[in-house]
Parts: C-alpha cells; sequence; structure tokens
C-alpha cells in the first residue's frame, strides 16, 4: 500500500508540474502569480511560524516537532497528521487561492505558507517516501527555459518588484520531486532553508519561537503538544495542552483556562456554498491575562483590552494581524459580545459575590479600531444590565439597585456581621474603575436598618467607628433626617432610644442622680464615650475653641446623627426642666398626672442639687413647681413660706396678703433630704423660688451712647 501511495503522490506532483508549465505559456499568468506571491510574502511576514503550525493543525496533529539547526541553517517543523497529499496540499501551494480546507470560514485565505519565502532560500515538503522541493534556483531554471522574448517581457513588465538577482518568477509555482532514500520519521516535514547572513531572518525566526506561548495551544483544534529543538539549547521549550472530558477547561503546562466554544455555525449560504463562523472565549479563574489580543488561531494585532482571550474566525487584512472593517466581522462581533455578557452572569459568578464579573466586562481602554466600537458599546451595557454587582450579603443586584457608601463602610458592615440587613450594598472596590452606583436608602429605609443594627453591634470601638462613617457626606439622608438613630448605649450596654436625650456624664456622678423616665434622658456610656473621642480625635482639634471640653465638639461633630447632649450639667438640668414642662403642658388639667411629673421633676432636680450644694443664684429657668393649693406654677412666681427656714419672716411679713397660691409647698409633700439649716431654702431658690422680695429683670435701649440699662 505504501508503494501505491508513493507512486500515486508521485505521479501526481509531476502532472502538477506539468499543467503549471503549461500554463505559464501564458506570460500574464507568470506575472500574475509571481505578484501575487511577491504581496502575499511581504503581508505575512511575522508570522511564518504560527501560519506552519496552523498548517500543521489542519493536517489532525496532536503533536508539532519544530527543530532549529543553526550549524545547518534550517529550521523544520514536523507532524504525524493526515498525509500531505498533491492534490490539495502541493496544488494548495502551487496555485494560490486552493486552500485544501473542506469547510469554509470567515476568514478563510488559504495564503499564510507563502510567508515563509521571506527567510528562505529553498523549502523542502517531506513525506513519509518523497520530498517535493521549491527554491530560488529552480524557480531560477524554470524562468530560463522560457523563451528569451518571454524573458525579456517579463522583466520589462515587472522591474519595479524584482530585487537584485531575482527573477519574475513565483517559487512556489513548480518544484522538484526527489524520492527518500530513506523513509521519513514523520509523515509531514516543512524544511526551510533559510538566509544564514541575514540578520533579520534570523531574529525573525528566534523572535517568533521565543514567543511560542502556551496560548496558541488553545485554539488550536488537533495539536496538544509542540516541542521546540535548538540544536544550541537557546529555545528549547515543550507545550503540552490537556482538555477536560467536557472540553470546558485546557490545561497548557502550569496554567489553566476556562473555554466558551461556540462549535461550528452556519453563517450564510452564498451561491450554494456554505459559510460558517466559529469562536472561542478563554478565561482564567483569575482573570489575570492582561494585553490580551483577538486571535484567528494565533494572535492577532488588535488588542481587546479585556481580561480574556478571543479567538473567532475573523476575516483579516492581509498581514493577518488586523480586523476588516466588513459586515461578516461586525455580525461575529456582536455574537461574541452577546456570549461574553452570557458568561459573566453565569459562568463567572461565584457562590461568594465578589467582583470577577464585572471584571470580566471591564474594558482598560477601547481598541481605536472604529470595527469594534459597537463591540465594546454591547459589553458596556451589559455592565449596566446585568446582575454583576456583588452584594456583602453574596448575592449580586444591578448597576440600578447598586448602594454604595465607600470601601470603609461595606468593610465595616462585613466585619460585624450585619450584611443581611444591608440589601443590595455592595462589597468593598478591588478594582481601580471609579464607580457611581444608581440606589441609596431612604431616610425611613436609614431608621429601620441602624435600629436592627444597634442591637447586634457587640464590640463598643466598632460602634463608635460606625457613629464616626456615618457622619460622612455620603449619609446626608441621615443628617438632613429630624429622627435620630438609635446608636449610643447606656453604661449596661442597653441601646439608648433616638427619643432620648443622651449626655456625656461620668459614670460616678450619673449614678448619684435621679432621672425621671418622663423626661427621656440618658447617659452615654463611659467606653463609649472614650472611643468616639479616639475615633474624632483629629476632627476634635480641628473645631475646639480654647480651654473648651472635648465634649463640645464631639457633640457638634455627631449630633447631626445621634441626639447627643454634652457633658455639662447645666445641659442636663435644663433638658430636665424644659421636657417636664413639656409634659405638663400635654397632660390634663387637674389631672394627677401633673403632680407626678412636678414631684419627679423636684427629686431629680434636688439628687442634681446633693451633687454641689454650693451652687449659687438661679438657673435662670422658668421651673414648674406646686403652690400650697397644689396647683402647678413657676418658681419665681412663689416664694418661701413658714414651712422654710428663711420663709418663716416672708409668712409674717405677707400675712393677709399672700395666699397658699403664693408659696411653694412645704417639704412635708417633697419628702426631700434636709442637711441642714436653709438646705432645702437654698435648693428652692436655687430653683427661682423667691425669698421676700421678687424681681424682675428688663433691658431697655434708652439711647444714651448706645448703652443698654439693666434694671
Amino acid at each position: 500500500m505504501l508503494i501505491k501511495a508513493q507512486t500515486i503522490f508521485a505521479e501526481d506532483v509531476l502532472k502538477l508540474i506539468e499543467e503549471n508549465r503549461d500554463t505559464y505559456k501564458q506570460v500574464k499568468r507568470i506575472t500574475s502569480d509571481y505578484r501575487l506571491e511577491k504581496g502575499t510574502t511581504e503581508s505575512y511576514n511575522g508570522r511564518q511560524i504560527l501560519e506552519l503550525l496552523q498548517n500543521a493543525d489542519d493536517a489532525k496533529t496532536d503533536t508539532v516537532v519544530i527543530e532549529l539547526d543553526r550549524e545547518n541553517h534550517t529550521l523544520s517543523i514536523s507532524n504525524n497528521g493526515n498525509p500531505f497529499t498533491a492534490e490539495e496540499g502541493i496544488a494548495s501551494l502551487m496555485i494560490a487561492h486552493t486552500s485544501s480546507k473542506k469547510r469554509e470560514f470567515i476568514g478563510n485565505k488559504g495564503l499564510g505558507f507563502r510567508s515563509i519565502l521571506n527567510w528562505v532560500t529553498e523549502v523542502k515538503i517531506k513525506t513519509k517516501t518523497d520530498t517535493v522541493v521549491f527554491s530560488q534556483e529552480i524557480a531560477k531554471a524554470e524562468f530560463n527555459a522560457l523563451s528569451e522574448e518571454g524573458q525579456r517581457k517579463l522583466i520589462a513588465d515587472n522591474k519595479e518588484y524584482l530585487s537584485e538577482g531575482e527573477v519574475p518568477f513565483a517559487i512556489l509555482a513548480i518544484p522538484r520531486l526527489y524520492t527518500n532514500k530513506e523513509p521519513s520519521a514523520y509523515q509531514t516535514t516543512i524544511e526551510l532553508k533559510y538566509i544564514s547572513d541575514n540578520e533579520e531572518v534570523i531574529n525573525g525566526i528566534e523572535g517568533q519561537l521565543s514567543l511560542l506561548a502556551p496560548e496558541i495551544l488553545l485554539f488550536l483544534n488537533h495539536i496538544k503538544t509542540i516541542e521546540v529543538k535548538d540544536s544550541q539549547g537557546v529555545l528549547d521549550k515543550s507545550l503540552s495542552r490537556f482538555t477536560n472530558d467536557s472540553g470546558a477547561k485546557i490545561t497548557i503546562n502550569d496554567a489553566t483556562w476556562n473555554i466558551k466554544d461556540s462549535g461550528d455555525v452556519l453563517y450564510k449560504t452564498v451561491k450554494g456554498k456554505e459559510q460558517y463562523y466559529r469562536y472561542k472565549i478563554a478565561w482564567k479563574d483569575d482573570l489575570s491575562d492582561v494585553n490580551s489580543k483577538f486571535f484567528t488561531y494565533f494572535p492577532t494585532q488588535e488588542r481587546t483590552h479585556l481580561p480574556f482571550l478571543i479567538h473567532a474566525t475573523l476575516d483579516l487584512d492581509p498581514t493577518r494581524n488586523h480586523i476588516n472593517n466588513s459586515k461578516d466581522n461586525i455580525n461575529l462581533l456582536s455574537e461574541i459580545a452577546k456570549s461574553i455578557g452570557d458568561i459573566a452572569e453565569n459562568s463567572i459568578r461565584k457562590e461568594t459575590s465578589d467582583w470577577s464579573s464585572y471584571k470580566f466586562l471591564t474594558v482598560d481602554r477601547a481598541n481605536e479600531n472604529e470595527i469594534l466600537k459597537d463591540f465594546y458599546k454591547t459589553i458596556a451595557g451589559f455592565k449596566n444590565t446585568l446582575k454583576i454587582f456583588p452584594c456583602v450579603d453574596g448575592s449580586y443586584c444591578t448597576y440600578e439597585d447598586a448602594v454604595f457608601y465607600g470601601d470603609e463602610f461595606s468593610n465595616w458592615v462585613m466585619r460585624n456581621k450585619v450584611e443581611s440587613l444591608f440589601a443590595d450594598l455592595i462589597i468593598p472596590e478591588d478594582i481601580e474603575a471609579d464607580l457611581n452606583y444608581g440606589s441609596e436608602y431612604s431616610e425611613e429605609g436609614w431608621q429601620e436598618i441602624l435600629a436592627s443594627v444597634t442591637k447586634l453591634i457587640t464590640s463598643i470601638p466598632e460602634r463608635a467607628q460606625l457613629i464616626k462613617l456615618l457622619t460622612s457626606w455620603s449619609f446626608r439622608k441621615i443628617h438632613s433626617s429630624k429622627n435620630k438613630v438609635p446608636l449610643l448605649i447606656d453604661n449596661a450596654g442597653n441601646p439608648i432610644s433616638e427619643h432620648n436625650q443622651a449626655f456625656m456624664m461620668n459614670r460616678k456622678d450619673i449614678e448619684k442622680y435621679f432621672i425621671p423616665k418622663a423626661v427621656e434622658i440618658s447617659f452615654m456610656s463611659d467606653g463609649l464615650y472614650t472611643e468616639l473621642i479616639k475615633v474624632f480625635e483629629e476632627e476634635i482639634k480641628e473645631k475646639r475653641i480654647e480651654n473648651e471640653h472635648r465634649s463640645r465638639p464631639l457633640k457638634r461633630l455627631i449630633s447631626d446623627i445621634v441626639n447627643i447632649g454634652s457633658n455639662d450639667i447645666t445641659d442636663v438640668i435644663r433638658h430636665i426642666v424644659t421636657t417636664s414642662e413639656n409634659k405638663i403642658k400635654a397632660t390634663e388639667e387637674n389631672d394627677d398626672g401633673k403632680l407626678k411629673i412636678v414631684t419627679e421633676m423636684v427629686k431629680s432636680l434636688f439628687s442634681i442639687y446633693q451633687v454641689n450644694p454650693d451652687r449659687r443664684n438661679s438657673i435662670n429657668l422658668d421651673v414648674p413647681l406646686l403652690n400650697k393649693n397644689l396647683e402647678v406654677s413657676y418658681g419665681k412666681d412663689l416664694f418661701l413660706g413658714e414651712g422654710y427656714d428663711t420663709g418663716k419672716t416672708t409668712a409674717i411679713i405677707f400675712k393677709d396678703i399672700f395666699d397658699d397660691a403664693n408659696y411653694v409647698l412645704d417639704n412635708d409633700y417633697w419628702e426631700l433630704e434636709d442637711n441642714g439649716i436653709s438646705y432645702l431654702d437654698n435648693f428652692f431658690l436655687w430653683l427661682g423660688v423667691n425669698r421676700i422680695t421678687k424681681t424682675k429683670q428688663i433691658t431697655e435701649q434708652l439711647h444714651r451712647d448706645d448703652e443698654n440699662y439693666i434694671y
């Protein structure tokens, strides 16, 4: 069978040679083939080895061996795929545009093999039994065999194309056929005799061999192993591909890619001829491919600017480096873009939400090729419509629903394990893009969320950090809300209601005070106060007025967020009085509730007075008290009566003038602890009650040197 196959191959090659010689009796045909070969050779420069690898892949080989013999100046590429035939293989070289590829794809041209002519003086195609040789010398011999008239005409017609020592005759037009003395070790070997004294050629060969990266095996259909053997050992390498059973993952050496393969898709039928397209998208789990390019089996010079690789049977320009602006390419790119969106939403997304899907669709900058404009526009559109934004609760949402208040806040939420309370809140960004999100929580939403959050925070430092985060401009809806949020706690660790005024007081002082429930007042935890001072240290320095206690600038910093007062007891007193007064006004007339409110207020103020009984002057407030008729009256309108040490004189002086409505109730009612002479008198005087005389301060403008007078 081998002898028969050998005979058929040799006969077919000889027949092709004779057919071409017969065709070349027409000088115009010689010129046509020469110019085509010349133009194609120049266009494909830089892709020679890649084109030879694709030819080997078309032969359905699983292994390719590339050998660089520096001593003999040869570069050979061998494979054990389908035999190189005369009818298809040799004919496709001798006659341009007769590619042996059975199925036609967008972009097929079948001209790549000619690119090797930039390097060589001789091309040998070795089969198991025969060797077909093309060379410049053979081309010259065939040219010289033409008539002198034909030679002159060819030279005249192609003068502008000719290099020194060259003849206007295609090198791949007519070969020589030799029988191998010994059977070849490979089914097919392409052996190139390169120009040994041309540094540019040598650099080109070495450069292309050094650039044979694992990625080139991703999109080849059959080659699984590439061995490069350098006689000097400089460029030795081995690339091996393993594909899992489903074909969805490919491992080459130590790198693994996920693969989306469209398969051969019928695109259209033109004049009864079917045309197909195919594309593959390859990405690593960590999306680490950078400076990636579009591939047509091998890389072009068109960068995708995406973190994955794209192979497609695109229609390229003659250099095989750039995508042509054609309708076929536009349609194919549209299909690829749709597939990229599908991968982002259904293949990249992980159970634990992360930015992988978003990164997958992120273009670091657009390719300037106009044909890719709509391709990038489609991908950008997916970023706005697909559920690829990772949320703190592990889910994903769309751009429109995404909520983001900065990395620090998202980190806080995740660190404190309250993710379930924050719907559509995005995890911290680990990408460089400047993102603006489409949604935010409403005022009501914040109230509901933080009411739940405050019950779950066990760490005081974390609580303080949250309060600081909420003071930033991003949380302006909380600032503008009339309702404060319940993030303060008391010394028992219990959350303080947002309706309660909280004060920053020392625990020891607080324990001495009696605070009525009705006045809705609380005292913030000492530990929380200490932490807030720490986290706002720099801000307090900026806002602090000279000699001012740190609690006051702290109050100004956080009062938009929480219902907080300072550490000044005067503020506490004022709040107790004003809140009690409001409660009294809201209580029905003659209601016993009024008496209780006033009684508890007086006991509370007395507990404060007891801490410092040397207080001078009155508290300068209209304090509601009870007269002897058990009616509510303000302290400024009442007098101390005979029930008090200094009130006895008043009672004598105003006998028959004042009645019970003018005197404050005696201590028999209040039941306050009497700690000595005039102790209770001074307390009530501090509340604004009068002793003998009642004064009223009036300020008027007398128009004398623009001075105000008080009397």
